[in-house]
């Protein structure tokens, strides 16, 4: 399949073991240091609520999240939350262990893949030192390899990534068993990978030759459609389930989603980055790798068609792609295409070069790295969220104080953007702007619920809706009224309120109220 392969480079590092897991480490610890890492909060508010309501049923007895999404399995979160509960990973110190295995494992894959492309060690270190430093947060559709975080997608993606380099190794029995598990914990990100190699394997053969040898060696594709296809099939039968129709689905989706869904919001500029070094690499690999050209060929194909189906025909049913998730390889495969013309270009025309710029490089990556560390109180004030750091802001103490001084089956309303409490405090909220059923008889009601409370502008957008919409109390008591007809005894707010409601608390920025218990219905 590989048309060309790069001249092995005779000054290139020892490709030990330990060389690896020594690179794989040292990228750990840089990316901790420039992006953090969350617990308990933010995205973990759909899953470790989640893993809480398995440990203790009785928790959330009010919450419309927990027991909606409980109430409806299969679900989206359903596999990736019993495979933490099974492990017993729901402390702080287990989900960081977890977090380290996992991240080490997609950058173990991501190194040896490079390597395998560039055939130089040092630039293939530097393909995915961009991809997951230089290049991070520049991207099509807010997706990436890394996250902070221990979530469904990085667990699939540190799968998916030794999925493909058994793939160019081909060894596609393996590449394609793998993803079986890559899919049923995050079944976008595992499908499309499948659907890809799918394609590349089919004009493989149309190329060679189809025989009845050839197509043996390609048994695990039906066991992925017995197995993880299966999976698909019941998702999608329960996440269409419902009257929300098209357009209504497409409202929601342009609401709270259109950053990951819809082509048009993600930015002009991430487009301009990215267009032109996804069109280099696809030159490149056409004259170099058959694997990957085929690879850029139908993952642009399937954005081309995914953004007429979403921007044109308002489909549905390409939403649920959500292609544009599969940019994350193209550009880590851009940078790969790039470190080997760098690489190339310097052994033929500085010779000498490659060993100064190593040098440069380490102690430039040694000063960077020991700057974000001494900056992380400044730079992460709410997101480096290690177990030893205990209540080290705010936003943990108020959810804390919320599960001390309230019953159980309190109900709350908090602000957007303020995700602890599920977690920290174990209490129920009427809605929440970060967690979502994908469940079309689901999304209609959530929709309402917050529209009812948040009352948002008309021209505000999710980020902005994000980054602090104030909860009032309305100053009446039929506001109140209206407040206690929904059910909502407390509030966390980001400033004082006046009305009728009663201070419970207050932390740094954050008060705690109880919806005035001396108001008669």
């Amino acid at each position: 399949m590989t048309k060309i392969k790069p001249v092995q480079d005779s000054t290139q590092f020892n490709r030990s073991p330990l060389s690896l897991l020594l690179q794989a480490g040292l990228l750990y610890l840089v990316l901790l240091a420039a992006h953090g890492y969350i617990f308990g909060h933010q995205d973990l508010i759909e899953i470790q609520g989640y893993l809480n309501f398995l440990e203790d049923p009785t928790c959330y007895a009010n919450d419309f999240y927990l027991q909606n999404i409980t109430a409806r399995v299969p679900n989206e979160r359903w596999m990736f939350v019993e495979f933490l509960h099974f492990f017993n990973i729901s402390t702080p110190w287990s989900f960081l262990i977890s977090h380290f295995i996992v991240s080490m494992f997609l950058m173990t894959g991501m190194l040896k893949t490079a390597q395998e492309l560039v055939r130089d060690e040092f630039f293939a270190f530097l393909a995915v030192f961009a991809t997951v430093i230089v290049f991070y947060k520049i991207n099509l559709g807010g997706n990436e390899l890394y996250y902070n975080t221990l979530s469904s997608s990085l667990v699939a993606k540190s799968i998916g990534i030794w999925s493909f380099y058994f793939f160019l190794k081909k060894a596609p029995t393996t590449a394609v068993l793998l993803l079986i598990p890559a899919t049923l914990i995050h079944p976008i990100a595992g499908v499309q990978l499948f659907l890809i190699c799918s394609g590349i394997i089919v004009v493989t053969l149309i190329k060679t030759g189809v025989s009845s040898d050839k197509l043996r060696l390609y048994w695990s594709i039906p066991v992925y459609l017995l197995t993880a296809g299966l999976w698909l099939f019941f998702l999608e039968k329960q996440f269409s389930g419902g009257s929300l129709g098209n357009e209504g689905f497409f409202e929601i989706i342009r609401f709270r989603l259109a950053h990951h869904f819809i082509p048009s919001a993600f930015g002009l500029k991430n487009y301009i980055i990215l267009l032109p070094i996804f069109l280099f690499a696809w030159n490149h690999f056409r004259k170099q790798n058959d694997t990957l050209f085929w690879f850029f060929n139908f993952a642009i194909l399937g954005l081309v068609v995914y953004t007429l189906g979403v921007e044109v025909l308002h489909g549905s049913v390409f939403l649920s792609t959500q292609w544009f998730k599969t940019t994350i390889w193209l550009k880590f495969f851009s940078m790969i295409a790039i470190s080997t013309g760098v690489a190339d270009l310097l052994k033929k025309h500085f010779p000498t070069l490659k060993k100064s710029l190593f040098f440069l490089f380490a102690l430039a990556l040694g000063a960077l790295t020991t700057y974000l560390y001494w900056k992380i109180p400044q730079r992460h004030p709410s997101s480096f969220d290690m177990p030893w750091r205990g209540d080290y802001n705010d936003e943990i103490a108020i959810a804390q104080l919320a599960k001390r001084l309230t019953p159980r089956d309190a109900l709350f309303i908090t602000p957007t953007y303020y995700t602890h409490l599920k977690y920290y405090g174990k209490r129920s909220t009427y809605v929440d702007y970060k967690a979502m059923v994908h469940h079309k008889s689901v999304l209609q009601e959530w929709y309402r619920r917050v529209k009812e409370i948040y009352q948002f502008r008309e021209d505000q957008n999710s980020t902005q809706r994000l980054s602090g919409t104030p909860l009032r109390l309305p100053a009446s008591p039929e506001g109140i009224e209206r407040l206690k007809s929904l059910g909502i005894t407390h509030m966390i707010t980001d400033a004082p309120l006046t009305g009728y409601a009663k201070l419970l608390g207050q932390r740094g920025k954050y008060y705690l109220y109880e919806i005035d218990p001396g108001l008669k219905n």
